[in-house]
């Protein structure tokens, strides 16, 4: 079994080839360096349309979802430019697993981090993955927004009063 596969599997990381993992035991920390795989189907992040020759490499630092014991995990990616011809410059190549609104964090961390949120505080949930209190109030206030898109908030109930 290819365990390079299966931590990139369970992280929800896609396209992406692992170099290196530092683990540290005593901060329940891990450190996870990897390089973003070209392929054909690589686009612009803001237009999606699809990327010319390559530029340069660019390392990036995300915020990554638990994994195992390790709470504070953090994915160190060389992420590539490249030419996009709509839009003229060169730009850093789409992920799908880098949230869209959060860019130093995955869609995974977001998604644990955002149902820590549901449980108990913003300011909790920053220090148990050690951010900002305002960055997770951010995305706190963000998810809460596109979920009020698909729930209805129920309307008051009516109150009776019984006179004796």
């Amino acid at each position: 079994m290819d365990f390079q596969n299966v931590i990139i599997a369970g992280m929800g990381f896609q396209d992406v080839e692992i170099s290196d993992i530092k683990l540290f035991k005593k901060d329940l920390r891990a450190e996870i360096y990897c390089r973003q795989k070209r392929t054909a189907n690589s686009a612009c992040h803001r237009c999606k349309s699809p990327l010319g020759n390559l530029h340069d490499w660019y390392l990036k630092k995300i915020s990554g979802p638990p994994f195992g014991i390790y709470q504070h995990v953090v994915l160190k990616i060389k992420c590539f430019r490249a030419k996009c011809g709509r839009c003229s410059k060169n730009v850093l190549a789409h992920c799908t697993w880098i949230h869209p609104k959060h860019r130093s964090m995955s869609c995974g961390f977001a998604e644990v981090a955002g149902r820590l949120m549901e449980e108990t505080t913003c300011r909790a949930t920053a220090r148990w993955f050690s951010k900002s209190p305002m960055q997770m109030l951010r995305l706190d206030q963000s998810r809460m927004k596109y979920m009020l898109q698909f729930l209805k908030i129920p309307e008051a109930p009516v109150v009776c009063s019984f006179s004796r």
